[in-house]
């Protein structure tokens, strides 16, 4: 069984460049936002980001679908 690892973004770009830094680790797949959300036939919405960094707004987003997700 696949370890699964949720890309919280719909810019297929940056999907596309986090899959070839770590799409190869055995044992994992990595499942973009809308795969997710077809799949599961959940809308996720998006998170607020309205932290005062870059790192902040991530925390945002992360514990979000977090939430989201389990």
């Amino acid at each position: 069984m696949l370890n699964e690892i949720l890309v919280a973004t719909g810019n297929l770009g940056k999907f596309k460049e986090i899959q070839q830094a770590i799409g190869g680790v055995p044992g994992f797949k990595l499942v973009g936002l809308k795969e997710y959300e077809q799949r599961e036939g959940v809308v996720f919405g998006e998170p607020v980001e309205d932290g005062a960094t870059f790192s902040e707004n991530a925390y945002k987003k992360a514990s979000y679908f977090q939430e989201k997700t389990g």
